[in-house]
């Protein structure tokens, strides 16, 4: 394929729902590019209408170093290509969530407002969004047999769960400061805490773990957090035992 070259800035365009610059990144590529250009050997890639496949940050470097930028016209390209050809910096959650909302998409929008508030993980707030559980006997259920977070990836996710999502985050912010460290963003420890709060009042639970003196550790599975928070409930009671773990 022919490489091209221009100071045209304006004809390359931003294809739709790509992710955000990143600033970090375009300073120190601007640094890089002024010390050494190398962009003759690596041209950005474009489709027919000049949107930019792969290379968005070398076009900002090049504009603002007033260098010319080098590029191959594809005769295909979507936001889908996008995604794949990035190697440098591969999407990560953020940059898919900020994408769907870039295109609109309502429930994308709700998950980074719930973020925002609660400031739990993204893969956290998906699974409690979509209602995805554990249970005591069995690792989590998947919607259908395609996983929330594929989904979310392809810009299918639906927020199906709301008010029991707010409502065990807002318990977990509860117990937060009772938790050693991080424990109480970890996915385990709420999946623990859900079921708990579906057999015992969260406020009586509470009261138990501020009783009990401790600060809750990370634990690796959802048993063992299960079998610690019987014991710490059912501490010194000689009746109405709760069975958290079956």
């Amino acid at each position: 394929m022919k490489i091209q070259k221009t100071t045209n800035y304006n004809q390359f365009k931003k294809i739709k729902g790509n992710r955000p610059y990143a600033q970090r990144h375009l300073s120190n590529l601007i640094a890089s590019i002024a010390e050494k250009n190398l962009l003759e050997y690596k041209p950005i890639l474009v489709n027919e209408q000049m949107e930019i496949i792969d290379g968005q940050h070398r076009v900002a470097a090049a504009k603002k170093l007033g260098l010319p930028v080098y590029f191959i016209q594809m005769g295909f390209g979507d936001l889908r290509t996008v995604i794949a050809s990035q190697v440098e910096r591969t999407w990560q959650l953020p940059d898919f969530l900020e994408s769907h909302i870039l295109l609109g998409n309502r429930d994308y929008k709700i998950l980074r407002d719930y973020l925002d508030k609660y400031h739990l993980s993204i893969g956290v707030a998906i699974h409690l969004l979509v209602g995805e559980k554990a249970t005591a006997a069995s690792a989590y259920n998947k919607i259908g047999k395609v996983s929330a977070i594929k989904l979310f990836k392809e810009g299918l996710f639906k927020v199906t769960n709301l008010s029991n999502a707010q409502y065990i985050a807002e318990k977990v912010q509860d117990i937060a400061s009772y938790t050693e460290g991080s424990t109480w963003k970890d996915r385990t420890f709420i999946d623990a805490l859900s079921i708990v709060y579906a057999k015992v009042k969260p406020s009586v639970f509470l009261e138990a773990v501020i009783r009990s003196g401790i600060k809750i550790p990370k634990k690796a599975k959802l048993r063992d957090y299960l079998i610690l928070f019987e014991d710490i409930y059912n501490f010194r009671k000689s009746a109405s035992r709760a069975k958290f773990y079956e």
